[in-house]
């Protein structure tokens, strides 16, 4: 006698909504971290600069190619970290839940004071903004068994008809 499997659980449409955006941006950051150590290459075999940055570059104390080599190392960096909260996500672990939570938070904290100091990124904060409405849905949240607010609707409403008299 074979056992059937179960059949796989079905994520809702949030769940994997945000677990691709997640993945996205991972792999965005991986990629733009290793063009960044590339040109960083690029800049010290040829000895050649780009003029928006020499501005920049002059007032403080790296060059170009360190410039872009730490940007590089930083946004690999990142990637990695988003790609193990992706998996995590993925496999709907509850610390990754969190973990996406407060990386947006830290992200949108950090969006707004580069928007008040200088020139902003909306769309990263505008992507943040948005994974964090969609992280609060019921349904993620309860997926993820984070605490229900006692004010919060369910979406799944008992019929309670046949219990009345």
């Amino acid at each position: 006698m074979a056992l059937v499997p179960a059949p796989p659980k079905k994520r809702s449409a949030a769940i994997a909504i945000v677990g691709w955006l997640l993945f996205l941006s991972a792999i965005l950051n991986i990629t733009f971290g290793a063009l960044d150590i590339f040109v960083s290459d690029v800049f010290s075999q040829t000895g050649t600069s780009l003029p928006i940055l020499a501005e920049q570059v002059a007032d403080d104390e790296l060059t170009e190619q360190e410039f872009f080599l730490i940007d590089g190392v930083v946004s690999i960096f990142v990637g990695v970290v988003q790609l193990g909260l992706t998996i995590g996500f993925w496999r709907e672990k509850r610390w990754a839940w969190v973990a996406a939570m407060s990386w947006q938070a830290f992200k949108l904290l950090f969006g707004i004071v580069a928007a008040l100091a200088g020139p902003a990124d909306f769309v990263s904060l505008a992507f943040a903004i948005l994974l964090v409405f969609t992280l609060n849905q019921t349904d993620v949240r309860r997926v993820f068994n984070i605490r229900r607010q006692p004010d919060e609707s369910s979406s799944v409403t008992p019929l309670r008809i046949l219990d009345s008299n």
